[in-house]
């Protein structure tokens, strides 16, 4: 192969993996124990609504035949409750599982979907 041949197939795989990069967007990662004890006040409020949105428009959730703006605004409503269970959760220290966070802000989730 000659040496502007690999050049080109070098560039070609550079820009590839640049525009892969760019396209396929980040799975966020999901709300753990750790992150959420870590959080205090209004900062716990933002992350967790922002953690709810993620959730309401992942491909997990667009199957879902639902309108995500009621769905968020009981998601809202609940805040206070789910914030609440979740400290409950996280308290539990090494007894709660790693997906413990997550899992019940899914079950909230689902309860507002039905």
């Amino acid at each position: 192969m000659n040496v502007m041949k690999r050049r080109r197939v070098r560039w070609v795989v550079v820009l590839a993996a640049a525009v892969s990069v760019l396209v396929i967007p980040a799975q966020a990662p999901a709300l753990g124990c750790r992150d959420w004890t870590e959080l205090y006040g209004d900062e716990r409020y933002d992350v967790l609504l922002d953690d709810l949105d993620r959730k309401v428009n992942s491909g997990r959730a667009r199957n879902w035949n639902i309108n995500r703006n009621r769905l968020m605004r009981c998601l809202q409503r609940s805040l206070r409750w789910l914030s609440e269970d979740l400290d409950d959760t996280c308290d539990q220290g090494m007894r709660v599982s790693m997906r413990a966070a997550d899992d019940l802000v899914w079950d909230y989730i689902r309860s507002c979907v039905q």
